[in-house]
């Protein structure tokens, strides 16, 4: 957070100087780098995911009765089964993460805003603007973090309409009951997860917002009063 960090000692020296910022300096790079390389990394699975699942779908699409359909058949059914265990496993390897991220965002974006009205209260304009752009970092990666995960659901469920409409009709009575079991097991969609309680969405979007926002105003009105 963007806030002044106060030391039990005076630094007025060059080695001072060095020796207390150096340390932090260096606390600071591990710290974004990490985070950033979090972020990157489950951006990418979940692009790799969609991408595939959008093949995945035209496959689908193009499945007609044939003497090769069973094999075609088998070879979508294992490619659908390895992408949703992918999907399942970065689900609940980020899920406790992104509960944590869901309600620190909510606490920073009051917190910090509480801040930049009272900058903007005692004059001290300039000095809102480095929690400004912390708050509106934030909110961008709670952002990004809802829309790969709604575009993650929305191939999920392109890839279940693809089964329900496919031409199965065309296909061997094993291929339908197979292609069955495909439509049952696609009723739930993928995408990325705050605990077991919500799903990152718009809508999650939309409600942190409002949250945040409505806590907002409850500290400026105690603001106001003061």
């Amino acid at each position: 957070m963007p806030y002044t960090i106060y030391y039990p000692w005076e630094v007025n020296t060059s080695t001072r100087y060095y020796l207390t910022y150096l340390p932090f300096g260096l606390l600071a790079f591990f710290m974004g780098f990490g985070g950033s390389t979090v972020d990157c990394i489950l951006i990418s699975l979940v692009f790799s995911i969609s991408g595939k699942l959008a093949v995945l779908t035209v496959r689908i699409k193009t499945l007609y009765g044939g003497p090769d359909s069973r094999k075609k058949l088998n070879e979508i059914i294992a490619e659908h089964s390895r992408l949703l265990k992918m999907g399942a496993v970065v689900r609940n390897i980020h899920r406790a993460g992104l509960l944590l991220y869901l309600i620190n965002i909510q606490f920073l974006i009051c917190v910090i805003g509480y801040q930049v009205l009272i900058c903007y209260m005692t004059g001290r304009e300039s000095e809102a603007i480095k929690y400004i752009l912390y708050i509106l970092q934030m909110y961008l990666i709670l952002v990004i973090y809802c829309v790969i995960s709604e575009y993650l659901t929305d191939e999920s469920l392109n890839c279940f309409e693809a089964f329900y409409k496919c031409s199965w009709y065309t296909l061997m009575i094993d291929c339908r009951k197979d292609i069955l079991y495909c439509v049952k097991r696609s009723q739930k969609p993928l995408g990325l997860d705050a605990g077991k309680f919500a799903t990152f969405s718009i809508i999650i979007l939309t409600a942190v917002t409002k949250t945040a926002v409505g806590y907002l105003s409850v500290l400026r009105s105690f603001l106001i009063r003061e």
